[in-house]
This record gives structure tokens, C-alpha cells and sequence, in this order.
């Protein structure tokens, strides 16, 4: 019996999801030591980022939303440039590489006081070494683990991102509180550096990037398929191949439709904490709040993957868009600690069911080799999205909940509840698109097994049936072989 069977009873499952874990490799387990260190330090400067520029460098709402807009696209666009290279080199020296040049933007991202180098940094450094380094943690993952397990694997995979997510939050207010003027440090060639509470942050991910680095480097190890030798290709011999799979194209759509729900999450980032601290004042403890998220991720994945893994991903990626889609309505209705609670709580539901499966659901259609250019292209709709998100947040920041001036919170919420639910409305309707139904009629009649009154032979019982095209190979086969056997005899 498999786990995604119906008929498995919940404590089944419980098992045989720890014998799962049980057979992991050891490369599976540093991958995913490798994802918490990593994504601990694109969480501190996730929420950090847009306080970070107007504090430090007095950028405008506008200016700071803009700023994270273009580097989180430029991720994108980066990894779109490099998504062939990371399949020709592999895994490990992609991550090598990735972990070398994040390690060493952040600790420059801790020193600079030039908006230029600044600016560099967040556009060129940091992006190149995320596209080397995020996308590729899931393509070790899925190499490493066997398809059977890819469920259970994905779940740990995003329950061990929110663990770092988690770990985060709570970092961002506890420095703050510690250091809130920040600390000297020094004297370095005479001179004495006051590094802030944002930079100390920063800091702090650089040093577990360094560990990443040498993780990478001299433990984690490429799996080989023996039986295919490693063919270098072009990128454009790549490119065209894969441009010509008609799975791709449908996956695409599917990725494009899910830009609304990635919105409202983005916004957690870019406009959520600026409203708190505008909406309850400069005390607003946002990094707690935004911790629940990856809690309730933490304790609903594990929970939600056991029970509902018979369920299939295009499903689960549906209910969790509409639960997402809604969650803004929340702070559309008040403004306190318990609609922020609520708001990241119904998000958080959502973001459990959706998101574990759509890493599952994406390199379960990329071909063996090319799940980096998949990946690549499949992030080219989210280009301008992130860019977007970004304009868009300063924009509902400056008119709705200005610094300083009349505020309307609520009606900026309205607004990204809106265009949230566009998502899972398109996605409602493209369904047969997404995944093309099969002539459900005709299918039925065929695999229906058909029954005699009586068994009119010595194969009995199994005289009354036969194999419909969804059954397995072996019960085919079985049914063929015993066709043959009755004819010969």
C-alpha cells in the first residue's frame, strides 16, 4: 500500500511517512540544513529590506518599494540568463558558487554607506547569488529523494523554509530591542563604526552563509545517473526543446495565474510592516506577527500532507489560492493586533496547502536534467509581478497610509484583496486548460470493469473481468497473460 492511497488509515501513513524520512540520504539532510541556513538569511532581509532603506538611507516609500521590487525581480531575470549553466554544472558547484557570492554581498551590504555600492549590491550582487543558490536547494532535493517520496520530501523541504522563517521574525524584534541604537565597533585602522540593528541582522546571515559555503563546497556531493552519460548542451538547444513541450506551456499558464496570490504574500514583506508600525505605532511588533506565518506553516503542513496526500496537487493548489486570496479582507475590517493575527493566521492556511505542492507540482513536469531552465522560464511571468508588487506597495503606502496624514488602511487592503482573488477565479475557469481532462465518459465506459453472470471456466472469478486503460502495467499485464492462458487452453 502507498501512501497517496485512499484506503491508508491516518496512523498507516504516520509510519510510513517516518520510514520515509528514514531512507533519506545523507545529502538529502544536508540539502535541507543547507535551506535553513539560507533561507534564514533571505527572510532577514526580506523584512527587513524596506525599513532598512528609509531608515538607513532615507529613501521615500515610493523609492524603497521600487528598490525591493527590482531586486527580487532580478532574481528572476538572473536565473532566467543562468538556468541552462545550472543544469550543465549541477548542483553542488551551483550552490558553491551561489553561497560565495551571497556571503560575501552581505557582508559588504553590512558596511557600505554609498548608495551607489548599495544599489550594486542589492541589483547585481545579491540577485546573481540567489538564482545560483534558492531555485537549485529544490532541484537537489528532488535528484536526491525518489519520485514516490516527493511529498513527504517537498513538505519537509518547506516546513525546514518556514522554520527559518520563524527563526527570523523573532530576530528582527529581539535585535531591535537589544541594540536599538546599535553597537561600535572598531577601532579598525583608527576608526570606530556604529553599525545599526538593521546591519547586525545582516551580519548575522552572513555568517551562516559562510557555513553554507564550505558545506557545499567540501561535503555535499552531485548524484549521477550512470546509466546517462552528462551531455553539455547549448542553452539554446535547451531552450528549444523545452519551448516545444506542450506541459511546459500549460504549466506556464498555471504559474501566471498564481501572480495574484503571490502578491498578497509579497505584501507581507513590503507593505505590512510599514502599515503596522504606521496603523499601532513605532513599538509595532511586526517581526512577531509576520512569525506566525511560518508557525502555522510549521505546525498545518505536516498535518495537511499526511491527511490530504490522496489529493491531487492542482487541487490543493486551488483551495489554498482561494483561502490566500481572501486573507486581506481581514485587515480590510479593523485595524488592531488581533485583525494583524488574523490577516497573517487565514494567509498562513492557505500558503500551507498551496505552496509545498506547487514545488512538487513543478519538478514533477520538468523533465530529468532540465529542471533549471523550467525553472528559469517558469519565473519569467513573475518578472514584471515582483517589479509590480513592489511600485505598487509604495504607491497604496504614499495614498492610503501615509506617514504622515489622514490614513486609510482599510481601503489599501480592499484593494490587494481584490486583486488577489482574480487568481483562483481564472484559475476556476482555465482548470481543463491547466490539466487537459481526459474523455471522462468514454474512460468510464471502457475501464468499468464488465461482469459475466457466472464463470464459465476454470479461471473462475477472474473470468468476469478486465484491465481498463488506468489500470497499473502489472494488473494489465496480469489480465493479459491470463486472456493467453485461456486461449491456449
Amino acid at each position: 500500500m502507498r501512501l497517496e492511497d485512499e484506503r491508508c488509515t491516518w496512523g498507516q501513513r504516520v509510519r510510513m511517512s517516518a520510514q520515509v524520512f528514514r531512507e533519506f540520504s545523507v545529502d538529502t539532510w544536508l540539502i535541507l540544513l543547507l535551506k535553513f541556513m539560507e533561507s534564514y538569511g533571505y527572510y532577514i532581509l526580506a523584512y527587513e529590506l524596506v525599513v532598512f532603506l528609509s531608515e538607513e538611507y532615507g529613501f521615500t516609500d515610493q523609492e524603497a518599494g521600487w528598490c525591493y521590487g527590482v531586486h527580487n525581480t532580478l532574481v528572476s531575470v538572473y536565473g532566467f540568463a543562468i538556468g541552462t549553466w545550472i543544469d550543465n554544472v549541477g548542483v553542488k558547484w551551483s550552490l558553491t558558487c551561489g553561497f560565495f557570492i551571497l556571503f560575501c554581498s552581505r557582508i559588504a551590504l553590512t558596511c557600505v554607506s554609498s548608495i551607489h555600492a548599495l544599489l550594486f549590491i542589492l541589483f547585481v550582487c545579491l540577485p546573481v547569488g540567489s538564482a545560483c543558490g534558492i531555485p537549485v536547494l529544490a532541484i537537489g532535493m528532488k535528484r536526491h529523494c525518489e519520485q514516490q517520496h516527493w511529498t513527504i520530501a517537498f513538505s519537509a523541504f518547506y516546513i525546514i523554509m518556514n522554520a527559518a522563517a520563524v527563526t527570523a521574525a523573532p530576530m528582527v524584534d529581539a535585535f531591535h530591542m537589544r541594540w536599538p541604537d546599535g553597537v561600535e565597533m572598531g577601532p579598525f585602522f583608527g576608526i570606530v563604526y556604529q553599525v545599526s540593528s538593521y546591519r547586525l541582522l545582516i551580519f548575522s546571515s552572513a555568517l551562516l552563509t559562510l557555513g553554507s559555503f564550505f558545506i557545499a563546497f567540501l561535503v555535499l556531493r552531485d548524484k549521477v545517473d550512470r546509466d546517462e552519460p552528462k551531455v553539455i548542451r547549448s542553452p539554446a538547444s535547451i531552450y528549444k526543446e523545452v519551448l516545444s513541450q506542450p506541459q511546459f506551456w500549460r504549466f506556464m499558464l498555471l504559474i501566471v495565474l498564481l501572480v495574484g496570490v503571490r502578491f498578497v504574500y509579497r505584501n507581507l514583506d513590503a507593505t505590512f510592516p510599514k502599515y503596522m508600525v504606521r496603523e499601532l505605532g513605532h513599538e509595532a511588533l511586526y517581526g512577531s506577527v509576520i512569525a506566525i506565518n511560518p508557525l502555522c506553516v510549521i505546525v498545518a503542513v505536516p498535518i495537511l500532507s499526511v491527511a490530504l496526500m490522496h489529493v491531487a496537487p492542482l487541487k490543493m493548489i486551488f483551495a489554498g489560492a482561494v483561502i490566500s486570496s481572501i486573507s486581506p479582507l481581514v485587515l480590510a475590517s479593523g485595524h488592531s493586533y488581533g485583525n494583524c493575527v488574523g490577516f497573517v493566521t487565514v494567509l498562513s492556511l492557505g500558503e500551507a496547502l498551496w505552496s509545498p505542492r506547487l514545488f512538487q507540482y513543478t519538478l514533477s513536469v520538468a523533465p530529468s536534467g532540465k529542471e533549471g531552465t523550467y525553472m528559469a522560464l517558469a519565473s519569467t511571468p513573475t518578472f514584471l509581478s515582483t517589479l509590480m508588487i513592489g511600485a505598487v506597495s509604495g504607491v497604496l503606502l504614499d495614498r492610503f497610509c501615509p506617514e504622515h496624514g489622514e490614513k486609510r488602511g482599510e481601503v489599501m487592503w480592499l484593494c490587494i484583496a481584490c486583486i488577489a482573488m482574480v487568481s483562483p477565479v481564472l484559475m476556476y475557469l482555465l482548470m481543463d486548460v491547466i490539466e487537459p481532462p481526459a474523455q471522462a465518459a468514454v474512460e468510464k465506459a471502457v475501464a468499468t470493469p464488465r461482469k459475466s453472470p457466472t464463470p464459465t471456466s476454470k479461471w473462475g472469478a477472474f473470468e468476469r473481468m478486465e484491465a481498463g486503460p488506468n489500470d497499473p502495467w502489472h494488473r494489465r499485464l496480469f489480465f493479459e497473460a491470463q486472456s493467453f492462458m485461456r486461449a491456449m487452453s
